[in-house]
């Protein structure tokens, strides 16, 4: 012990230092002892373990009073864990593969109605038009549920499409795999375009009747120039339909 002086008007001071003031909480304070010890240092200690699972090595630190570490890696842990938590419902975090796909098999028996032709289902449309249903962590649609349960994983870069162009079957064999440029030329082949053109698209200026009259005139050998003029266009308008880009559905006959 050493005398010490305090120049300021605060209440009597105990300790001169804070390591005089640990050595004294040793002797007594339990629980304040852990904000002045690194419990790394003084409870732990580190060595080369194996993991139950994969078997690799691997080092942790672990406490000495509590059971030594077993698994190198929370993916290995989670082989080890139920799938169930404490309320008795399904963790996607804590399944394996096999599990997961068994339960959106479980889901997808539930919710869908198979019958010959289109299968249907007991939930309505989504927003985005088809219907869904979960699988992990989000949702996917139930025709992309149906692949992965009747025919494995979708490749990356590729869409699951309908034959039958309906939204809410979920039957395999009316699915096949394409990329985005499949999907759109399906739409195509099959008329589901729907784009208004000629007088009917909502920014036509044009008539069907102006634009033969258009085409008169340029057989006859008038200008560009003087035709816009006269209908009030643009000279890329009539000259789109001069080479048959615009308005290509409209003949003189």
């Amino acid at each position: 012990m050493k005398n010490f002086e305090v120049y300021d008007s605060r209440p009597p001071v105990k300790y001169c230092s804070i390591a005089c003031k640990r050595e004294d909480y040793k002797s007594w304070h339990a629980v304040t002892l852990k904000k002045f010890i690194h419990p790394r240092k003084e409870s732990t200690v580190r060595g080369i373990l194996n993991c139950i699972v994969c078997f690799q090595p691997f080092k942790r630190y672990w406490n000495k009073e509590s059971k030594q570490p077993s698994y190198c890696s929370t993916k290995c842990f989670s082989t080890q864990v139920h799938t169930w938590n404490d309320k008795n419902r399904f963790k996607w975090s804590k399944a394996t593969e096999e599990e997961k796909l068994q339960r959106l098999k479980i889901n997808f028996e539930n919710q869908v109605i198979k019958k010959d032709g289109c299968w249907d289902s007991k939930t309505p449309l989504r927003k985005g038009g088809y219907i869904q249903i979960r699988y992990i962590d989000k949702m996917i649609g139930i025709h992309k549920a149906s692949w992965l349960i009747h025919n494995g994983k979708i490749p990356d870069g590729l869409l699951v499409l309908h034959k039958c162009d309906n939204k809410r079957c979920s039957n395999p064999e009316h699915l096949f795999l394409g990329t985005h440029k499949d999907n759109h030329q399906d739409m195509v082949n099959k008329g589901r375009q729907n784009l208004p053109i000629g007088e009917n698209h909502k920014n036509s200026k044009l008539t069907i009747e102006k634009v033969k009259k258009i085409k008169e005139l340029l057989n006859l050998g008038v200008t560009v120039r003087r035709i816009s003029k006269d209908f009030n266009m643009g000279k890329s308008t009539i000259d789109a339909i001069k080479n048959g880009i615009t308005w290509k559905h409209v003949s003189l006959d």
